[in-house]
């Protein structure tokens, strides 16, 4: 538990710091804290199809390598609510440390995916405080840092070690969303009742875009990630395993045209047809 007294002392913040997880950064440990870091994206959240758990995929901007990292389900709405802007009535839990930090006057500069032991993944958010002084860098799960980082317009990082440990995301995916992915430029992902509840749709019925791949298909045609697919070539589509039961159907008529609800509009449906991309 980390525990913050916070006062003034000649024009900067006197930080007392009690429990793990707190690390005072002067401008050597800031030097070597930045050594061998690469810039992350957020590509969207999906679900792990073997454990049917929730998953961010983030990708390293220079290499565009992706990979997975497993997470909650509160945390995985917390990002997809922020990336899709929709708003809630009252600040989440993401959105109140976020006030709190501004209140305090206090900058994320960064957000680092440090380690990966065991299968776990470890982050830590550098904070800036008023004033000058040492920044602080408290230690976090991912999920939130990530959340956060969202939200307050943070980079993200990920250390070269956890980049090269990583597993490449897509290498336990079922053939049909690889295919989707590749041919179309869409990833998807479940829509569990609490993304529904969250997104003000009154069951959970369809499948949720979670990924847009830039100058794809679904990109020229204008699918936004946050949309709701509700027909696949004029069938209807409840979950993702009706999805991936027209496979051949997709494949025999060689085209994808979507009836989709777009929520963030004003909940409009909308009939988009997309080509498949040339094989190389």
């Amino acid at each position: 538990m980390v525990k913050f007294l916070i006062g003034s002392y000649s024009g900067r913040w006197l930080a007392s710091l009690m429990g793990a997880g707190v690390i005072l950064i002067g401008s050597l440990g800031t030097a070597a804290w930045a050594q061998d870091l690469h810039e992350l994206r957020v590509k969207g959240v999906s679900v792990d199809r073997q454990s049917n758990s929730p998953v961010v995929i983030v990708e390293a901007i220079k290499s565009a390598k992706s990979f997975p990292i497993w997470i909650g389900f509160t945390e995985a709405q917390a990002i997809a609510l922020e990336m899709e802007h929709v708003p809630t009535e009252r600040p989440m839990t993401h959105d109140l440390l976020k006030n709190i930090l501004a209140g305090l006057k206090a900058k994320v500069t960064r957000v680092t995916i440090t380690d990966l032991r065991d299968g776990v993944f470890y982050a830590s958010i550098l904070l800036r405080p008023q004033g000058g002084g040492p920044e602080i860098a408290v230690d976090s799960r991912p999920s939130d840092a990530i959340a956060l980082a969202l939200r307050v317009r943070s980079p993200l990082f990920v250390t070269q070690k956890v980049l090269e440990e990583a597993r490449i995301y897509g290498s336990s995916e079922s053939g049909f969303s690889a295919s989707l992915r590749e041919q179309y430029g869409i990833g998807v992902q479940e829509l569990t009742p609490e993304l529904a509840r969250f997104f003000g749709v009154p069951r959970a019925e369809g499948v949720l875009v979670s990924e847009i791949v830039s100058k794809s298909p679904a990109d020229s045609a204008g699918v936004q990630v946050g949309d709701i697919i509700l027909e696949v070539n004029l069938k209807t589509v409840l979950n993702i395993n009706e999805l991936s039961g027209l496979q051949g159907d997709i494949l025999k008529a060689g085209k994808l045209q979507l009836t989709l609800l777009r929520v963030k509009d004003g909940k409009q449906n909308l009939t988009l047809s997309l080509t498949p991309k040339p094989p190389k």
